[in-house]
């Protein structure tokens, strides 16, 4: 019965919970441990992270990387270490260097789709023996017709904008070096992207397997239905409904084994108070002046119009930043809508940052990163009586 099934989850995710506190303060153990131990364990979350790159391949070999169990528990575990620095109305959030995305420090970056620029131009830019980049790069824009230019953008704009952040941009790009050079980070910043990059996986393996779980099992209830209905009277019908059912049974089990984890109430808080960090962090970032060690959350009445041109630093920032807080919104506002209702705080941040990314193709050229915030934004708002016919605006 329901109420068996309920009891059944709400027993499986207490004992969750004291599995997943406990890790957690060994963990913070560890950390404790001095600085050596500290370094190790980082060292270890980001081997880790290495091991299962391939979780955001469209095609995952299972075999060759962690479990979703694993992956699921780091995420929460790393999750419970920015708890510290998840309040964006403390001052921690400043500490989170953005120059850590220009390093291969802990996580590699160097495959990494950026929010505008491509990694030929950003080679140039961390390149200081070669004075002539930035001409070459717009001699190479202009023949190629700003390939990997902005979205709407021609190439003559795209010139333009490298100009005009040219001497800001160069020098933006002194501290990026220096910061290279020293390759020091402090532990929020470090444990800052670890959680981003540990979300990553998360979404695009565990969530897409769940969300192409729920496909599966109402094709095949669709099915079975339509086999019920049928006016058949071949011997092959109960055979065929009872492989159907079987087959239900089966994908209705692997539903329920991941409603257990996915589906936490704590798990998804946690979620949920860290994308609206990483949104508050990001606009931040848009609007710190090049070359500023400071990074200061503006006002809401500030965020429109965006600076421009977008930073070097904002324009090589990887494009998973901003598709980690889209895919979970959308995930939040799809299956955890309790959730993200009982952080109204939290749902009050992610809204301006939705309208900010939908209306700057300057700053985010993937024009499918900037539909999933209108997807998010259809999604989690509410219904009125004028859109009860409401269309489905899935992606892809």
């Amino acid at each position: 019965s329901l109420s068996d099934r309920d009891s059944t989850i709400s027993s499986l995710r207490g004992s969750l919970k004291v599995l997943r506190e406990g890790l957690a303060e060994c963990m913070l153990k560890i950390l404790r441990g001095g600085k050596e131990s500290k370094e190790q364990l980082l060292r270890w979350f980001g081997e880790v992270l290495r091991l299962n790159r391939d979780r955001v391949k469209m095609q995952v070999d299972y075999m060759s990387v962690s479990t979703d169990g694993f992956v699921l528990n780091l995420a929460h575990v790393l999750l419970r270490l920015c708890i510290p620095f998840m309040d964006t109305s403390q001052s921690k959030i400043g500490n989170i260097d953005p120059y850590f995305v220009f390093s291969s420090h802990r996580i590699d970056y160097s495959n990494e789709t950026r929010l505008v620029v491509d990694s030929s131009q950003l080679s140039k830019w961390l390149d200081p023996r070669n004075p002539n980049a930035q001409e070459s790069y717009h001699r190479a824009q202009t023949a190629s017709g700003a390939s990997g230019a902005t979205a709407g953008s021609s190439s003559a704009e795209i010139v333009a904008m490298d100009e005009e952040d040219d001497a800001a941009g160069e020098a933006e790009m002194i501290g990026v070096l220096d910061a290279l050079k020293s390759c020091e980070f402090g532990f929020i910043t470090e444990c800052f992207f670890l959680t981003l990059r540990c979300l990553q996986f998360w979404l695009q393996s565990v969530v897409q397997l769940y969300q192409d779980l729920l496909q599966k099992l109402n094709r095949a209830n669709n099915l079975k239905r339509q086999l019920s209905e049928s006016s058949r009277t071949d011997p092959n019908l109960e055979r065929e409904l009872s492989e159907i059912t079987r087959h239900m049974n089966k994908l209705l089990m692997h539903k329920l084994a991941y409603d257990i984890y996915l589906l936490d109430d704590e798990f998804l808080s946690l979620v949920v108070r860290f994308i609206t960090m990483v949104s508050a962090w990001f606009l931040a970032v848009v609007h710190r002046k090049p070359g500023s060690s400071s990074t200061t959350l503006p006002t809401t009445d500030s965020l429109l119009p965006l600076p421009q041109p977008p930073t070097r630093v904002v324009r090589a920032l990887p494009e998973h930043i901003v598709e980690v807080v889209s895919d979970a919104s959308l995930f939040l506002a799809r299956f955890g809508r309790s959730v993200l209702e009982s952080n109204s705080t939290s749902f009050d941040q992610l809204l301006p940052f939705a309208i900010v990314v939908i209306a700057s193709p300057s700053y985010i050229k993937n024009p499918y990163l900037r539909a999933s915030m209108v997807q998010f934004l259809y999604t989690a708002l509410p219904e009125t009586s004028s859109s009860s016919s409401r269309v489905d605006l899935s992606i892809g």
